[in-house]
C-alpha cells in the first residue's frame, strides 16, 4: 500500500460557512507543507507519493489572478 493510496484525492478547498481555524493552527499546516516539500525535493518520497504530495499541496496554494490589480492612486 502507497501513500497516495491512504489518502483521498486532493480538490481545490471551497470556502465553508462558518469553518475557521486559528493563526496558530494556520502556523502549524504552512510549517507541515514546508517540511513536506524539503522532503520531496529531498527524495523521501517514491515518484507516485512525490505526485501525491504536490498536488496536496497545491490546494493550498492561493490562485494568482492574471489581471494586475489596480492601486487607486494609480487611477488618478
Amino acid at each position: 500500500m502507497s501513500f497516495e493510496d491512504s489518502i483521498p484525492s486532493p480538490q481545490k478547498a471551497q470556502p465553508a460557512e462558518g469553518t475557521f481555524i486559528t493563526f496558530e493552527q494556520a502556523k502549524a499546516v504552512n510549517i507541515l507543507l514546508a517540511a513536506a516539500t524539503v522532503a520531496q525535493k529531498a527524495g523521501a518520497f517514491s515518484l507516485k507519493d512525490a505526485s501525491a504530495v504536490y498536488e496536496a499541496i497545491q490546494c493550498f496554494v492561493p490562485v494568482k489572478s492574471e489581471e494586475p490589480e489596480v492601486k487607486e492612486d494609480d487611477a488618478a
